[in-house]
Order: structure tokens, then C-alpha cells, then sequence
């Protein structure tokens, strides 16, 4: 499966996003969904309480309150497109037409392949 993020693309990836080693993103193809684990001691003021998922077809989005943090789309088979804005969920991480956003760093236009892990933060 390939995951399209913030201009990058992540091929068979297990884990997109880890944060010392610990998974917090990861995209399951089958049935289409978001694994997202927000590390304890980041969380803004909002309660994890309010993490709520929605779920079609082709589409899964994760939300703290009325925040989108994660949505997915499957664009076919074999390939799902990312928007990712987790600075709600205090993680600055984010993408924009610019790339993807960490920590004030930008990337863009990069291919990750067969990575147990894309990205590992520490």
C-alpha cells in the first residue's frame, strides 16, 4: 500500500509516524482505517476522552472534539491520501500544500519504502 502525505509518498510502510519507537500513526488498508496513539504527556487541554472516529467506505477520519487530526481517503486499491493535523492534539505535526510539516522542519517529495517505520521522532 502506498500512503500519500504531505507531497511524500510512503510504500509498505508499517508505521508512518513513531515517537521514540512508540507508533502513534499507522494507516491498515483493509478495511481502511487509522491507527493513532497519542503519546501520554502531549495532549492540549482537550480530553482524550473526545477522540472519536467516523467511518465509510473509502474514507476514515479521526477527531479530538471537533479537530480533525487524521483523514484518510482511498484513492484506489492500493493507495490512501493523508491530511494530518495533529498540533490539537499537542504534536506539531501537520501537512499543507507545502509539505509535511515536523517541529518546524518541511518535507516534501520524498519516497519512503519498506520502512517497519517512515518517521521516528525522539
Amino acid at each position: 500500500m502506498t500512503v500519500v502525505l504531505g507531497g511524500n509518498r510512503f510504500v509498505d510502510c508499517q508505521v508512518i509516524v513513531a515517537l521514540n519507537e512508540q507508533p502513534v500513526l499507522r494507516v491498515v488498508e483493509d478495511p481502511l482505517a487509522i491507527e493513532l496513539t497519542l503519546p501520554n504527556g502531549v495532549l492540549s487541554t482537550v480530553p482524550l476522552t473526545q477522540l472519536k472516529s467516523v467511518r465509510s467506505e473509502n474514507a476514515f477520519g479521526v477527531f479530538l472534539g471537533d479537530d480533525a487530526l487524521v483523514l484518510a481517503t482511498r484513492l484506489d486499491p492500493g493507495t490512501v491520501h493523508l491530511k494530518v493535523d495533529l498540533r490539537p492534539g499537542g504534536l506539531d505535526i501537520y501537512d499543507d500544500g507545502e509539505g509535511l510539516h515536523i517541529a518546524g522542519n518541511t518535507y516534501g517529495g520524498n519516497v519512503v519504502k519498506s520502512a517497519g517505520t517512515a518517521i521516528n521522532l525522539a
